[in-house]
């Protein structure tokens, strides 16, 4: 339908040309981010694109039945959402899951509730409830994707009942007046004030945190590029918007000028998706809102050009688009799938499986399921199932095409339900980190601080103090063993004793624990005050604590590169906050986050500008072998390799004896 036959029904009176290229787009971004780790960081950013997009089409669609009809069917609004969105999301469960019952292990973990989630749409809030991670480096969620999804079905669910309410109470409000109704103004004003109060949230909630699940699932603060797309909507549904727009439409200026913004709007999304990654508190301080408004930009913009955009919006574009709904459901449960059954297999070459697999997998489901579904409902689909099933009036080779078909259905259902039935309550990984955690309970508990360390000295301690009044570590007090007795004074330069367990510290994050059990073979009565996701600026705190208790030994071994970006000020904090006559061995990271790097290099130059402090280069020992050494994670060793980690430490704090001598 051409664009200007919408000047009196409406622009939701037809279609709108170029929405299916944008989902195009938006899905492409989070399938690069998904399934080729580290090429797009910023390809998240395509959710809020899809964002947008629905506002528009939902709140453009229920003012075009109200003005048509003078009413909204909820009952129909809310059949229709279910009859588009659950076929594809049923099918998809059901495959994967049952994929995930041929792999086994790992990738079955949690599955029961990711699927309940899912199903009932509200996979975001079971998930920040039970404490999951969208970038988990533990073990991915297969369905872990369906957040958004969730997001949106809770706006298809409230949306149109505040749409209608305020509608409802403006007429009433006018009727009191005796003044003409205004619907669309009260309206615009919940979804700006919406909107902007969801935005506000996000940043504030975010702080610095680098694990920002909570307010990127979170309903309440990810629902504004919805609001932005509903706004929207509504300006171009009134009357002065609709006249606007005409007028607009007959200007070659105008029209001129709309093509460039679309354009520069489209170039924005892909810089920003190019350049923003996810851990970044500038996505959640405007980054994502930005992406949103950039779409609503390219929306209007679309609006004025929809001759351009129709004949723009041809081919693989419009596949895609179409199918978007489809390619996002199914890329990355089958991407996780199959990084567990080849784990060792290159990242490229799973992407590509995965893009292969998904889009004729996409194509069939929107082809025989989706499309069907939507057109016709769920018993008219089965009543032709059943008849293509039984040939009747039906071709031979689409009865035997659709029996196939029923059969493998079936045994999807059925592995399916062996794949609920097998999964596990935790992943390897998270049994590794828990047996780790009692480990280092343990190394906390016993009386290994009590027989050395700084704060332990006392008035029988015969060894040189520091200024602060402790013993040094070069001290025969801090150097040798409780059980053994102190070297005879020699005229000659001792040689360096390597420290044992009970003179080590280690503050460490779920590294640590991952590699507990090696660390206290090979530093027996090691003190290992670890926790998974802790980070840098937690030290001062814990140094603190650990002084109270004067359980701070005279080797502190800091291993908390991995989690969170690190800065001078904050290493200046920790090297002043475990004071004076201690050597400090900071373990550096090793993984794919993009703040390791920076923090590395920042441990160095920390190295560099304090003489008690040395880094125990992990990074190395791992660059080596990752493939051997670390699990599928990229972050932990493996059970066999742990043994690596606590040589790399071990290495280091025989290097850190030599500073202990004077």
């Amino acid at each position: 339908m051409a664009s200007d036959n919408r000047t009196d029904g409406g622009v939701f009176s037809g279609r709108v040309f170029g929405l299916d290229a944008l989902r195009a787009l938006a899905v492409v971004l989070v399938f690069v981010f998904h399934v080729f780790p580290g090429s797009l960081p910023g390809g998240f950013v395509g959710v809020d694109v899809f964002f947008v997009v629905s506002g528009f089409l939902i709140t453009g669609l229920l003012l075009d039945e109200r003005r048509r009809t003078g009413t909204v069917s909820l009952t129909a609004f809310w059949r229709r959402r279910l009859r588009r969105l659950v076929p594809a999301l049923v099918l998809t469960v059901l495959l994967c899951t049952a994929l995930a019952a041929l792999v086994g292990g790992d990738v079955l973990v949690g599955v029961r509730r990711q699927v309940a989630g899912a199903l009932t749409f509200t996979n975001n809030w079971v998930s920040i409830g039970a404490g999951a991670s969208y970038a988990s480096s533990f073990s991915p969620e297969i369905f872990a994707h369906t957040w958004s999804l969730a997001i949106e079905e809770q706006f298809y669910l409230v949306w149109p009942l505040l749409l209608v309410g305020v509608t409802a109470l403006a007429f009433l409000v006018a009727r009191r007046r005796g003044r003409r109704a205004h619907v669309l103004a009260p309206l615009l004003g919940v979804a700006l004030l919406v909107g902007a109060a969801s935005a506000v949230l996000m940043a504030l909630l975010v702080g610095d945190a680098t694990e920002p699940t909570r307010v990127y699932y979170g309903t309440d603060t990810h629902v504004f590029g919805l609001m932005v797309g509903a706004a929207l909507a509504i300006v171009v549904s009134s009357r002065p918007g609709a006249r606007v727009l005409a007028r607009l439409r007959g200007s070659t200026r105008a029209r001129t000028g709309a093509a460039v913004a679309t354009a520069a709007g489209v170039a924005g999304i892909c810089a920003t998706a190019a350049g923003m990654s996810w851990q970044s508190p500038l996505a959640y301080r405007g980054g994502l809102l930005a992406v949103s408004l950039l779409t609503a930009v390219v929306v209007g913009g679309l609006l004025l050009v929809q001759d351009l955009a129709r004949e723009a919006e041809r081919g693989a574009m419009r596949w895609v688009g179409v199918r978007s709904y489809g390619l996002y459901l199914l890329h990355w449960p089958l991407f996780v799938v199959a990084s567990a059954a080849f784990p060792r297999w290159p990242m490229v070459v799973l992407g590509s499986l995965v893009v292969l697999v998904s889009v004729p997998l996409a194509g069939l489901s929107y082809r025989y399921l989706e499309e069907p579904v939507r057109r016709r409902g769920w018993r008219a689909w089965g009543r032709a199932v059943a008849r293509r099933t039984r040939g009747l009036r039906v071709p031979r080779a689409a009865v035997v095409r659709t029996r196939v078909a029923v059969l493998g259905l079936s045994l999807v259902v059925v592995g399916a339900a062996v794949g609920f039935a097998r999964a596990p309550g935790m992943t390897g990984l998270d049994a590794q980190i828990a047996a780790g955690a009692q480990i280092a309970a343990q190394s906390m508990t016993g009386d290994g601080a009590d027989d050395a360390g700084l704060d332990d000295a006392g008035p029988d301690d015969t060894g040189p103090t520091s200024a602060d009044g402790g013993a040094t570590p070069g001290s025969t007090a801090a150097s040798a063993s409780p059980t053994t007795a102190s070297p005879a004074p020699s005229s000659s330069t001792p040689e360096p004793v390597p420290p044992t367990g009970k003179h080590v510290t280690v503050i460490g994050d779920s590294v640590t624990l991952a590699s507990a059990s090696a660390l206290t073979e090979a530093l027996p009565g090691v003190a290992i005050d670890a926790k998974v996701g802790r980070q840098m600026k937690t030290v001062p705190g814990i140094v603190r604590t650990l002084r109270k208790k004067s359980a701070l030994r005279t080797y502190v071994v800091i291993s908390l590169g991995t989690n969170s970006t690190v800065s001078d000020a904050m290493m200046k904090d920790v090297v002043a906050a475990v004071g004076k006559g201690h050597v400090i061995v900071l373990v550096n990271g090793y993984g794919d986050r993009p703040w390791i790097a920076p923090t590395n290099r920042l441990l160095r130059r920390a190295a560099a500008d304090y003489p008690n402090v040395l880094v125990a280069d992990w990074a190395k020992a791992v660059a080596a072998r990752p493939d051997k050494i670390l699990g599928p994670d990229g972050i932990h060793p493996v059970p066999s390799q742990t043994h690596v980690y606590a040589d790399v430490v071990t290495a280091r704090l025989d290097d850190a004896a030599a500073l202990t001598v004077s």
